[in-house]
Formats: C-alpha cells, sequence, structure tokens
C-alpha cells in the first residue's frame, strides 16, 4: 500500500555485469551485516555471472566478495560465526 512505500529506500545499486540481475537471497549474520547474492533472472541459462555481497553497518556495500556464482540460496553459519 501506499503507506509502506512512503518508508521504503534504496539501500545499493550495483552495476551488474549483465543484463537480466537481480538479487535473490539474504541474511545478517551475527555482526549485523547484511549479506546478500546476485543471479541472472534466466536460471536455466547457468550463467555464472552472480555475485555476494555484504552491506555492512554503515550502510556500505561491498565489492563482490564471492564471484562466478549461479545461485546462491539459504545462507547460513557457524555457531561461532567463523564459517559460512
Amino acid at each position: 500500500d501506499g503507506a509502506t512505500l512512503a518508508y521504503a529506500r534504496k539501500l545499493a545499486a550495483p552495476v551488474f555485469p549483465v543484463p537480466g540481475m537481480r538479487f535473490n537471497d539474504g541474511r545478517c549474520d551475527r555482526q549485523g551485516r547484511f549479506w546478500s547474492g546476485t543471479m541472472v533472472q534466466d536460471m536455466a541459462a547457468a550463467n555464472p555471472a552472480g555475485a555476494l555481497f555484504c552491506l555492512d553497518t554503515q550502510g556500505r556495500l561491498s565489492a563482490p566478495v564471492v564471484d562466478q556464482l549461479i545461485v546462491q540460496n539459504g545462507l547460513a553459519w557457524s555457531p561461532d560465526g567463523t564459517t559460512m
């Protein structure tokens, strides 16, 4: 509804390497950083143009932390937070 859109704001606008890409799954780590991956919309293409990004607690988007991904889903960390 209109009230919800009043609070929306763009957090980041990375330049995608190929057309037809989008962010897929994302999750916060124990340090409060938001991790999210990108993918080519057409999954049948199996194009490894996706990457994993990190939005830090100050709102800065990292360069790709990992690249050449087809699709990433279900991010999770070890109980001590040292392994993704």
